[in-house]
Parts: structure tokens; sequence; C-alpha cells
């Protein structure tokens, strides 16, 4: 009965892996059953110094990327509100606001690249699947009402 016992316990461990969870464009980690967003996850790696570097790495791009894409947000957005308005925008504020739209695209993919590193550092790399992708689609159409913008999960 021991021995029965102990062959039981022993090959029910889980796996002390970190799963990336794709979403629409956000980034969660899966970790004994539980979700952490990119705040969490220098916390989940700490155990690798190397995968913290790129945590931390990732964590910082991602903060670029939050600055950078809601400046551009609102350069882009302020010159259009004033031509709805039917005021006279500043166009060059437009092209602007989308280079720096482009910026914190740029820094969003660096942060997705580091955060995935870190992560495959932290698994070892063995083949064990790093990601999960929710399936989702963005559509533009034709709907009863209209065009309509539609998110399908």
């Amino acid at each position: 009965m021991f021995f029965c016992f102990f062959a039981l316990t022993s090959f029910c461990q889980q796996t002390d892996t970190i799963v990336i969870v794709k979403t629409f464009d956000n980034l969660t980690f899966l970790k004994d059953g539980k979700t952490h967003n990119l705040k969490d996850l220098s916390g989940l790696v700490a155990i690798n110094p190397e995968a913290v570097k790129y945590a931390d790495k990732a964590r910082t791009n991602n903060t670029f990327a939050l600055i950078f894409s809601c400046a551009g947000g609102f350069m882009i957005g302020w010159p259009l509100g004033t031509y709805l308005g039917g005021g006279d925008p500043e166009w060059t504020l437009l092209a602007v606001g989308a280079g720096s739209l482009t910026v914190g695209m740029i820094f969003n993919s660096c942060t997705k690249k580091n955060a995935r590193k870190a992560v495959e550092i932290y698994n070892g790399g063995a083949g064990i699947p790093t990601s999960k992708h929710i399936q989702s689609e963005l559509g533009i159409g034709l709907t009863g009402n209209g065009i309509g913008l539609s998110l399908r999960f």
C-alpha cells in the first residue's frame, strides 16, 4: 500500500511552467491555474535571473509603449476633433501623432518579444508550449443598422 501511495503522489505533480495567453492585444500569463499580468511576470520568474532581466525589459518597453501610444492618440484625436467641429485643424500635429503611435507599436512589439523570451527561458525551452491563442476576430462591415465594427471571441 505504501508503494502504491508513493507512485501515485510522485507522478501526479504539476509542472511549474508559465503559459502566455494572448487576448485581443494584451499579454496574460497563466501559472498554476491563476492568471497574471505583465507586472507580475518578474515575480513569477524570480528564480531565474536571466528571465527576470527579460521580464524587466518587457515591463520597461510596455511603459514606453503606453506613453507613446497615448500621446499619439491624443495628437491624432485633437486635430480630427477640431476638423469635425468645423475649426481649422493643425495637420502637422496629426502627422506627429501618427509617428508617435508608430513608435508606441514598435515598443509594444518589443514588449511581447521580451516577455516571450522571459517565459521561454523560465520554462527551460524544453518544448513546453509557451502560448495559447484565444481566437478573436475584428471586422468592419455592413450590419442591419448601417456600417459596424464587430469583435468576435
